[in-house]
């Protein structure tokens, strides 16, 4: 079986058996009525989110209800496809091709969330055809260079978060081992130009019609709840004079939501005292499980009534950086807190990388204990494993930082994002497994046969 099949193949059987079961189906999500309602805005490119998803769900919900999970699921796949069959034309080995493959096709991403009316799984669907044609484009034709570019726009018009992705992907043809002389610096800026250009294009539009540069609201909004959990007074107080009001609205509605029991206080330290430190580095489940309830109840009721979305997000961005600015050591627990949560989970509960993870462990066991393999029963050459850690681990630890250092930085790592930022890894201990795995060695050609 071609490796490029595999994770089609992997992902639709295990879903179909998910179906038989009853539980694989079109299921509308809390998020997706924003997208719905940026749909249908007056001025689509002036609202909170970007419209292209609602557009897509909206007529699929009101037409073909059913087939959106499916057609998401196949956006995905298809994109799994393509990112492991260019591996292979750039080089990589059929072992490393497969372990992509079956990293993605099993994922906890496509198998949890493709049934959800929210955009993540085809937009990271179209983020593995921009890697894909990223990647030949670093070693063969620059007619690929367009292809990544209108596939990373798509990815990111309908993942915000995804924004990251028109810089990543530029970086391919300095990491990526060469097999023929090309102009790395050059394939790179022009991947670069190309990927940037629609993005510099919206920004400048909203710079002139909404008066904010901001392309998608995954900033200004999203990060002021952040900034509304680690709020006191004291922080409050070393704020400039104009984001004072600003703050004592927002300390007003965190505390009403607190005693309603809407949102949760942070919880004493074992010192009696309420440490936002202390509750980010130890206990960040409890800021991840109240951050939803402080945004959408504290923070968004701030918004003026006739005032506009830009604006607005505008507003809460620089609100938000002063409050980081003013403390400094709560947003650096932040960080090493949601790092903590977004790290134990990508490793514990992804469980293609567990199992392969073990799977490897013991091999590795199994062959140190064992003797030394005979002719034909160990692993492939060294230069072909070189070449293929060459390949993946650059794909890898792109896709994996620009999926996971929004989520750390920005917001919280909710489920679905680290599930779709986590979906890569297993591909590292699954292709251990394949060259470790014992081989039946080939008969002596030598020794007659009696």
């Amino acid at each position: 079986m071609k490796p490029a099949l595999v994770a089609p193949l992997l992902g639709c059987l295990l879903l179909a058996l998910l179906a038989a079961a009853g539980w694989f189906h079109t299921a509308v999500a809390p998020d997706t009525a924003g997208y719905l309602a940026a749909a249908r805005a007056a001025d689509p490119l002036g609202v909170a989110r970007l419209p292209l998803y609602g557009w897509i769900a909206g007529w699929m919900l009101a037409h073909a209800s059913a087939l959106l999970a499916w057609a998401q699921a196949g956006v995905f796949l298809g994109g799994a496809a393509l990112l492991v069959a260019s591996l292979q034309r750039i080089g990589a080995s059929r072992a490393a091709a497969l372990a992509m493959g079956i990293a993605i096709g099993a994922s906890t991403m496509l198998l949890l969330w493709a049934r959800d009316a929210v955009p993540e799984v085809a937009g990271h669907g179209f983020l593995f055809m921009g890697f894909a044609a990223a990647l030949l484009a670093s070693d063969g034709s620059l007619l690929w260079v367009l292809p990544a570019a209108l596939a990373v726009t798509m990815a990111w018009a309908l993942v915000p978060a995804l924004l990251a992705f028109v810089v990543l992907p530029a970086a391919l043809p300095l990491l990526l081992p060469r097999r023929r002389p090309v102009r790395r610096w050059a394939r790179a800026l022009l991947l670069l130009a190309a990927m940037l250009a629609p993005a510099g294009g919206l920004s400048a539009w909203r710079a002139v019609r909404e008066h904010s540069p901001i392309v998608v609201s995954f900033g200004g909004f999203q990060m002021s709840g952040m900034a509304a959990l680690m709020l006191t007074p004291g922080i409050a107080a070393r704020l400039p004079p104009a984001l004072r009001p600003t703050a004592a609205a927002l300390l007003a509605a965190r505390t009403r939501l607190e005693q309603a029991g809407t949102a949760i206080a942070l919880p004493r330290n074992s010192h009696g005292v309420r440490s936002f430190p202390s509750a980010a580095v130890l206990y960040f489940d409890v800021l991840a499980r109240t951050h939803d309830a402080v945004l959408y109840g504290a923070v968004l009721p701030l918004r003026g009534a006739h005032e506009s979305w830009p604006h607005f997000d505008s507003r809460m961005e620089r609100f938000t950086i002063a409050v980081l600015r003013a403390a400094p050591v709560d947003y650096a627990a932040w960080v090493l807190g949601a790092t903590a949560r977004a790290v134990g989970h990508a490793l514990v509960l992804n469980p293609v990388l567990v199992l392969a993870a073990a799977a490897l462990l013991g091999l590795a066991l199994r062959r140190a204990l064992s003797n030394p393999p005979a002719d034909g029963q160990g692993p492939s050459p060294g230069a072909d494993r070189a070449r293929d850690w060459a390949i993946l681990l650059p794909l890898i630890g792109l896709y994996t930082l620009g999926t996971m250092a929004p989520i750390v930085l920005v917001t919280f790592p909710a489920g679905r994002y680290v599930d779709s930022a986590d979906l890569m890894l297993a591909a590292v201990p699954l292709l251990g497994v394949m060259r470790l795995w014992p081989r039946r060695a080939a008969p002596d050609a030598r020794i007659p046969r009696p």
